[in-house]
Order: C-alpha cells, then sequence, then structure tokens
C-alpha cells in the first residue's frame, strides 16, 4: 500500500501533527492555566452555536475518544507504522460510511478532509482555480469564504487564530491584539458576491437571486461557483434551480455547494439531491451537528482527477496525508514533501471520527429534534417581535427551524445585546449576520428552560436601554 512508501525517522515522527486539535487545545489549555468548563456548565445555556465545540461535543466520549486513545498509545510507543496503518484503516472505513450516509456510489464519489470548512474551501480554490478567474459566492457566507475564494490562504489561518478564544466558554482572557488580517475583502477581480439582502435588509426573493445569478454566470472569467444551501440567518436557497441553470448556460463552471449550515437542518433526501447535483458539497460538523471543528467536501471523481493534474503544480500551506482519498493523491503528497523538503503532516483522525458519528446520530434522530425545537422558535420569535426597535422581517421567507434572524435599529443595540450575551458565565452566544451588525439565535434541542433564554434576552434589551439613558443624561 501506497503509506509504506513513507519513510519516518524518528524525528520526523514526532513532528506528525498525529493527534490534531483535540490533543493540541486540551495541552494549550493546561499550560496557561485555563479550567476547560465541564459540558454540564455550558449545554443548557448553548442556545445559540458558537461555530466551535472544542471539547464540549457530546460526542467526545465513545468511539472518537477510543479511537483517539489508541492512537496517542501507537504514538507514545513509537509504533510508526500500525498507527499509520490504524489511520489508513479509519479514514477508509468513515469515507465508507459517509457515502453510506447519504446512499451514494462510493465508486462515483470521494470524500476531502480538512481541519475546517474555510481551509477546505481555500485548498480547491488554489487546486481548481486559475489567478485569473473569478470565483462567485453569495454575501452571507461570510469574510473566510471570500478569502478562501480569493486564494488568500494565508488570511484564512490568521482570521482563525483571532477566532480562538473568543466565544467564552472556557475560563479565560479575551486576546487583546488580534493579528492583522491580509485582505478580509477580496477584490472583485478575483471573486463576485451577490448579496441575498435587499437594501432595506429584508431577503430578495428566490426569482430575484435567479435571475441576478442568472447574469452573473454569463461571465466567462467565472470559473467556479460556490453555491449556498443554508445561510448563516437561517434561509434556505433556492439550490437545484441554481445548478440547473449552471449546467444550461454554463457547462464549464465547476459548481460548489455549502452545505456547512444545512447539515442537521435539512432533510438528508434534500442534501442527497444536492450533492447528485453539484460537483462537491461542504459539511461540517460543529455548527448544527454540535461536533468537534472538522470538515469533508464530498466530491464527483472528476474533481480528484483535476486535483490530481494540479496538484504538484500549486503551492499548497500545508502537505497533509489522508486528506484525499486516492492512493495516488496521498502519494503525490510525500514525494512533494520530499521534493520541497517540506514537512508533511496527518488529518486529525478524532474530528473525523467524531464528524460521521454525529451524521449518523443526526440522520437517526433528525426529525425527533426538529419537532422539539420548533415551538421554541415561534415562542422566542413572538417575544422578539413585541419588543422596541428589534425586526424579524428576515424571517418571512423559506428558513429552517432553529435559526431567528432579526435587526435592530440602531445598531448599537445588536452589538450591547451579542456582548451582554456572551459576557454571561456561562455565555450565550450569538452570532453577527451582517456587516450591519444584525443577530442570529440559534436554538439547541437541549435548552432545558424556554423562561431561561428569554430571561437573559430581556436582561440584553433592559441593559442596552439604561446605558442609553445614562450617556443621554
Amino acid at each position: 500500500m501506497w503509506y509504506k512508501k513513507i519513510e519516518l525517522s524518528a524525528h520526523d515522527f514526532k513532528k506528525l501533527n498525529v493527534y490534531g486539535r483535540y490533543e493540541q487545545n486540551i495541552q494549550k489549555a493546561k499550560q496557561q492555566g485555563i479550567r476547560y468548563k465541564k459540558i454540564e456548565e455550558i449545554r443548557g445555556c448553548w442556545f445559540a452555536n458558537p461555530g466551535i465545540a472544542i471539547p464540549y461535543s457530546k460526542y467526545i466520549a465513545g468511539e472518537p475518544a477510543e479511537v483517539y486513545r489508541k492512537i496517542r498509545k501507537y504514538y507514545l510507543e513509537g509504533q510508526k507504522y500500525t498507527l499509520i496503518k490504524e489511520e489508513y484503516k479509519q479514514f477508509k472505513n468513515i469515507r465508507k460510511k459517509i457515502k453510506d450516509i447519504f446512499e451514494l456510489d462510493e465508486k462515483k464519489y470521494k470524500i476531502i478532509f480538512e481541519a475546517n470548512g474555510s481551509v477546505l474551501v481555500s485548498l480547491l480554490t488554489k487546486l481548481l482555480k486559475n489567478e485569473n478567474n473569478i470565483a462567485l459566492t453569495f454575501s452571507d457566507q461570510g469574510r473566510l469564504i471570500y478569502a478562501a475564494l480569493a486564494n488568500e490562504e494565508e488570511s484564512i489561518y490568521k482570521y482563525v487564530a483571532n477566532f480562538e478564544q473568543q466565544i467564552r466558554l472556557f475560563e479565560s482572557p479575551l486576546i487583546s491584539n488580534k493579528i492583522q488580517i491580509k485582505n478580509p475583502y477580496p477584490e472583485k477581480e478575483k471573486i463576485r458576491i451577490i448579496d441575498i439582502f435587499n437594501p432595506n435588509l429584508t431577503y430578495k426573493s428566490d426569482a430575484q437571486i435567479i435571475d441576478e445569478y442568472s447574469k452573473q454566470i454569463l461571465d466567462p472569467k467565472i470559473k467556479i461557483a460556490f453555491l449556498l444551501e443554508v445561510s448563516r440567518t437561517g434561509r434556505i436557497l433556492p439550490i437545484e434551480e441554481l445548478i440547473k441553470i449552471t449546467r444550461q448556460k454554463r457547462e464549464d463552471i465547476l459548481i460548489f455547494v455549502d452545505g456547512a449550515q444545512a447539515i442537521g437542518r435539512l432533510s438528508y433526501e434534500k442534501i442527497k439531491r444536492s450533492i447528485k447535483l453539484a460537483d462537491g458539497y461542504l459539511i461540517v460538523g460543529h455548527k448544527a451537528l454540535d461536533g468537534f471543528v472538522s470538515a469533508a467536501m464530498i466530491i464527483k471523481n472528476k474533481i480528484e482527477e483535476l486535483i490530481s493534474k494540479s496538484i504538484e503544480k500549486t503551492k499548497l500551506f500545508y502537505l497533509k496525508i489522508f486528506r484525499f482519498e486516492s492512493d495516488e493523491l496521498n502519494e503525490k503528497t510525500i514525494f512533494l514533501a520530499k521534493k520541497q523538503q517540506r514537512e508533511y503532516y496527518l488529518i486529525s483522525l478524532p474530528e473525523a471520527v467524531c464528524l460521521k458519528v454525529a451524521l449518523e446520530d443526526n440522520k437517526n434522530n433528525f426529525f425527533k429534534e426538529k419537532l422539539i425545537i420548533s415551538p421554541y422558535k415561534q415562542e422566542i420569535a413572538e417575544f422578539l417581535n413585541a419588543q422596541k426597535n428589534i425586526y424579524l422581517n428576515v424571517n418571512r421567507f423559506n428558513c429552517v427551524d432553529d435559526i431567528i434572524a432579526f435587526h435592530t435599529f440602531p445598531f448599537e443595540q445588536a452589538i450591547a445585546m451579542k456582548d451582554f450575551l456572551q459576557s454571561l458565565n456561562p455565555s450565550i452566544t450569538v452570532a453577527p449576520l451582517t456587516e450591519n451588525l444584525a443577530l442570529r439565535i440559534g436554538l439547541d434541542a437541549k435548552l432545558p428552560d424556554l423562561n431561561f433564554a428569554i430571561k437573559y434576552l430581556k436582561d440584553s434589551i433592559k441593559k442596552f436601554y439604561n446605558l442609553n439613558r445614562k450617556v443621554s443624561k
């Protein structure tokens, strides 16, 4: 097998990124004297998804932990090839299981793994998009995706570093000095963005989005379309129609779908249709699935063939084994490391195992959790709708059940609410929707008490008005 070609000295073996973030985050916490909060301390307040679940996921126990302990044992005992062989076996099993979950033909699809969705998008962009070509996407993707599609891979890693320790789910001071982002808003020559909002912050209709998209893809410089299945605001976009229009007008455009916010929120039948229509479909474990930070892209074989042709010409930020499915691409990764005299790493296995387990669990319990969440949305939406300066106009279109999006006027109220809710111990996390600082609140099926959520929402609004009165005086 190809992994037998890996030549590891004792020094090289120590450098390999064997455990990934699973181990790194825990060790870093110990070094800094940070006490990670127990899952019981934060589970009840997780009524917004902070985007990062290490090490709080309910999937930390069971299979991911067993796999982690096994590879850690091999690593500490210096069993280099036993560890590599175990990784090979596990990744093969994970890929097969994910394809089974979506009922995909194993011979027609491949799966790429990465640390998170933005890094995976950056990887594909570097491998598939020429510097002179343009990528097309939507406004609600966020600056990480913009940077990734514009080949700003360095910015992706810097942005992730800035995000670390900001979610206040463990006892640690906030980072005061943020790393300068190279290019958070890339030039129009590199990326074209379709706004899903009207100027008055209401959604554009499906017809408006389809019409604008149909015109944009006529530009011959656009070679990649990165579509959005569900926005961070919870808006479900007409993904099947957008893909069909692309196929009719531009067969040469590669179509990738960002399903990060869709997995765990849309039915698996709908997601399966999108996977089969697109060239690639992005899934992550740390949004609605409530797992570790992880990402996988389900791609059609033709995409892997294109990658195989370009990988040796592309300067990748990191070289990683088990990132790609085919033996050929893993062999090329090893070859590039030797040729360029660079280190190479292993894709972290516990996170990938967790993604598989979370997908299985979510698929089996999808409709049960959906029924639990629905009443929360209605009651919290009614409460917010009755508040002064809070507007729920973005919720009037086809939206998922577990996200409530709203705007505040003045915008400063959104900032105050966000700061207050995230300063609680344990915190309630809300996420910004737009550059105008609108907010979204995500609902969790494990939320124990609706009154608890509403109480702190009331407190956040009250505090804003109290501060304003003091300032005006």
